[in-house]
Order: structure tokens, then C-alpha cells, then sequence
């Protein structure tokens, strides 16, 4: 009489596909100095797109007008609201161009109020990149605050990034250190970091007013015996930009940051699928040195630096971010926006997986684990990620020997969005429709 029953039963049947979520990919991993926050070194904190939260940590820019001698350290304070860069922009760009004029060389003349960014900068980094960040949307950002500003106290510090998430438990995918990142074995540990995580790093080519140095850097030179960088998860930017203080004057900074920014808006209101270029770069009132460009002038500065894998600002209608490719000498992972949507596919593929670990290998369980994917992939396609895609286990791949070891292989591909990065009109004049004229 065990199993008898006057009653209802009901027996749940726990197969079937899951569902599989995305990660979120806007998350900023930040690396800087602060002379006058408290915060511990590389203790890991979480800025939830709050200005609120920046003055909390002791992260704002200092407000005094101009740094002592006694605090070589402290910058005028950069404007961080639209409107007050708008306004100066103006009247900064009608003095640039002025004095400019006033020469003969090709190189800009720096304006008597514009102040460049000294080395102290490396001593506060990081109020004036939030700053910039926070000027082009309100980002998730895990920042860290490094010991010092000597490189292995930035490597350290970049380290952390690795496990941010156990802490504040958000990855972060956009890694950047402004200010540290023009230094190669920096820009080494971004790149190794970046892999771990699935992420890009945001580095800045090296700060000289001839554009070919920026080149040199990141592509190399032979016959100097300079490596380049060939990393399909590095991006790019030159070169540093014009922050407007106040109506008449204006600081220059590592663009890296405000790059983040951008390329986090991006993935907020596009998707991670989007390659961040030609997105305006908000809170900028130009750049350190003039970038010419035309859309249809091969030779411009900004082509030529885009040829070389080094991202730049436009002024096109705005300011714009300008480039589409990483350092990848592999053309398969040249575009960034590539690399990104394989990461966030393949991270989205991995943290939705755990209750499919050590489940009995049967053909149902195979059969869930297929559709479940084949779903996530259906949305990707729905929503424009991808172009198209399908998951499959192939039974060459899962043989009983493998199968008695306990492991088996789901095989699936995709193919991405590409950027239009190259448009042609063909154009053509021809007498064909003067026949209309007495049609």
C-alpha cells in the first residue's frame, strides 16, 4: 500500500533547455592615483555612475584655482558639467586657431592660457578620470586606487582587476589606466588582464605632436628594432584632449578615459555588437594636437593613423571618436567590436552553464544543453548581435571513452556584425534622362 493514493500527484520533470543570460559588458575597470582619497591601496570599490559617489571616496577634483608649490600634484579643476564646456569652447578654439595662424610651422602653437597636464598628473589620476568618464554616461566603474604612481605599484593595482568581481561582483570588460598606459610593460599588464576577464584595454599612444611617433609606437619599428603591439583585445587613441576649465582656460589629458566612457555609452545604448567609432566624445573643447581629416582624404592624419591601428578624435559635426580597429595584426580580430561580441558570447556561454555541470551525460541532457544555446543564439540574431549562428554535438567529438571520462564537447559558431568601415558611391554622368526634359 506504499503507493497508494486518493489524490492528486504531480512529478516535476526538471529537463528541458535554460535560459541563458548576457553579461554586462559596459563595466569600466579603472587604475589610477588619488593624493587625497583615503582609500587603502588597491582596495577595490565599485562608482555606480554617482558624481555623488566619486565626492564620497574622496574622488572629485579638487576645487582650489591653481596647484601651490606645496602641492605640485593638484590641477585647476576640469569642468565637468556640458554646459560649462560648451560655453568655453568658443572662445578656446577662436584663440587656438589665432595663433596658429601666427606661424608657419605645421605644429600648433599652445595657447598662453591653455596649461598642459605636468607629470604630477600621475599623482591624481584618477578624479580627473572619472571625470571624463562620468562626462559621457553614468558607467558602472570598479576603480583602484594603486600605492603609488611608480610602475610596479600600477601593475599591481591592474592585477586586481582579475578579481574585482568577488568583491563588488561586477566584471569589469573596459580596462583603463590613463596616464600609466603609454608605458609599455602597462600596457602589457592591461592586455594580460583584459584576457583573463574577456575585456579591451583603452591604452594611450605615446604623447608627442608628431603623429608618426604615435604610429612607431604601437605598430612598431623594424628597423629600429621597436616591437609593436599585436593584441586584438588592445585599443588605441592618440591624441591627449582639451578640457575646458573655465571661459579661458583649458588643460590637456590622456584620452584613454573619456575613450572608456564612450565606448561604454556605446554598449549601453547600442549594444556591445557596435564598434564604438563615430560616437561623439562629450566635455572636450579639442585636442592637444590638431588631427585634419576628410572623409574621402586618404592621406588626412587621421586615416593614416586609423591605417596604423591608433583610434583618434575627429572633429566631424563634434568631436568624435574615430577608428574601428584593435592592434590585431590578425584580420580576423582586426575590428574591435569582433573580438567584443565572441567575448561576451562566449562569457554569456560559460556563466550560464553551471547547472549543466555533473549532470548525467545522457541524450536528453545533450539534447537541453544544444537547444539552450540554439535559443540564446536565435535572440542574438533577433536583436542584430549576430549575423547568424547554431550549436551542435558532434558524436565524432563525444566518443564513449570520452563520454566515460565524463566529458563531452558542444562545437557552435557565429558570425558577427562587421563595421562599414569603407563606403563607395559609384558615380556617373550620363545624358540618358535628358529625354524628360521634353517627355
Amino acid at each position: 500500500m506504499g503507493d497508494f493514493l486518493h489524490g492528486i500527484q504531480i512529478n516535476e520533470d526538471d529537463s528541458g533547455p535554460r535560459p541563458i543570460a548576457g553579461s554586462n559588458s559596459a563595466i569600466i575597470g579603472l587604475v589610477g592615483t588619488a593624493a587625497s582619497s583615503e582609500l587603502k591601496a588597491n582596495q577595490v570599490i565599485l562608482i555606480a555612475g554617482s558624481r555623488k559617489d566619486v565626492e564620497k571616496y574622496g574622488l572629485a577634483i579638487s576645487k582650489s584655482e591653481s596647484p601651490s608649490d606645496d602641492s605640485a600634484s593638484k590641477l585647476p579643476p576640469v569642468a565637468t558639467e556640458p554646459e560649462s564646456v560648451a560655453g568655453a569652447e568658443s572662445s578656446a578654439n577662436a584663440k587656438k586657431k589665432s595663433e596658429r595662424k601666427a606661424t608657419e610651422s605645421a605644429a600648433p602653437v599652445m595657447a598662453a592660457d591653455e596649461v598642459p597636464v605636468p607629470d604630477s598628473f600621475k599623482k591624481d589620476s584618477l578624479p580627473y578620470a572619472l571625470a571624463g568618464i562620468l562626462d559621457q554616461t553614468s558607467a558602472l566603474i570598479v576603480v583602484i586606487k594603486a600605492e603609488s604612481d611608480a610602475d610596479t605599484h600600477i601593475k599591481a593595482a591592474i592585477d586586481r582587476l582579475k578579481s574585482a568581481e568577488s568583491v563588488v561582483h561586477q566584471c569589469p570588460r573596459i580596462l583603463v589606466a590613463p596616464g600609466f598606459s603609454d608605458n609599455s610593460g602597462i600596457r602589457d599588464k592591461l592586455a594580460e588582464v583584459a584576457g583573463i576577464v574577456r575585456g579591451v584595454a583603452v591604452v594611450d599612444a605615446v604623447d608627442s605632436e608628431a603623429y608618426t611617433e604615435a604610429l612607431t609606437d604601437i605598430a612598431g619599428d623594424t628597423a629600429g628594432g621597436k616591437p609593436g603591439i599585436s593584441d586584438p583585445r588592445v585599443y588605441a587613441v592618440y591624441p591627449p584632449l582639451t578640457v575646458a576649465v573655465d571661459a579661458e582656460t583649458t588643460i590637456d589629458e590622456p584620452a584613454s578615459a573619456r575613450v572608456a566612457g564612450v565606448i561604454a555609452r556605446s554598449d549601453a545604448q547600442r549594444g556591445f555588437w557596435y564598434s564604438p567609432s563615430n560616437q561623439p566624445v562629450k566635455g572636450i573643447v579639442g585636442t592637444k594636437y590638431p588631427i585634419d581629416f576628410a572623409l574621402d582624404n586618404v592621406n588626412s592624419t587621421a586615416n593614416r593613423l586609423n591605417g596604423g591601428k591608433v583610434a583618434t578624435i575627429i572633429q566631424q559635426n563634434g568631436y568624435r571618436l574615430w577608428g574601428n580597429r584593435s592592434t590585431a595584426t590578425d584580420a580576423k580580430w582586426q575590428f574591435i567590436s569582433v573580438r567584443r561580441t565572441a567575448d561576451l558570447i562566449n562569457d554569456a556561454l560559460l556563466r550560464s552553464h553551471l547547472w549543466a555541470l555533473d549532470r548525467n551525460i545522457t541524450s536528453t541532457y545533450v539534447a537541453d544543453v544544444t537547444e539552450g544555446v540554439n535559443a540564446y543564439l536565435r535572440y542574438l540574431k533577433n536583436i542584430g548581435a549576430i549575423i547568424n549562428g547554431r550549436c551542435w554535438a558532434d558524436p565524432a567529438d563525444n566518443t564513449p571513452d570520452r563520454i566515460q571520462q565524463g566529458k563531452v564537447v558542444f562545437s557552435f559558431d557565429f558570425t558577427p556584425p562587421y563595421p562599414a568601415e569603407h563606403i563607395v558611391f559609384n558615380s556617373r554622368l550620363v545624358n540618358d534622362y535628358l529625354v524628360e526634359v521634353f517627355a
